[in-house]
């Protein structure tokens, strides 16, 4: 629970940071929003012109993604998990990996 837990205070941060919200966490797993400030792009479809607002946002939420990635990658107390003798015995040469869905 506590590398869980270490992960979320980064994925939370960030995702708050740039206009999104967690939704919930299901154990590993985490449900991000980000809600799009005019309704009406939704409505009107694929094939029109999407506002500047919801575009920027949907930016947004693919940056928070890369700063996500950049931080487990980066912050020493997540890198001490792969010299972890447990999990590497388990899985050797582990390292955090997460992955995303946008839609």
């Amino acid at each position: 629970m506590t590398f869980v837990n270490q992960i979320a205070e980064i994925t939370h941060t960030q995702v708050g940071k740039y206009g999104g919200s967690a939704n919930k966490n299901i154990g590993d797993a985490f449900l991000l929003v980000w809600k799009f400030k005019n309704d009406q792009d939704i409505v009107s479809g694929i094939g029109t012109t999407v506002s500047t607002e919801n575009q920027v946002l949907a930016d947004l939420s693919l940056f928070s993604f890369i700063k996500i990635i950049s931080k487990i990658n980066k912050l020493s107390h997540i890198l001490e998990y792969r010299k972890d003798p447990l999990l590497n015995e388990r899985m050797p040469g582990y390292e955090v990996k997460m992955g995303f869905g946008l839609h």
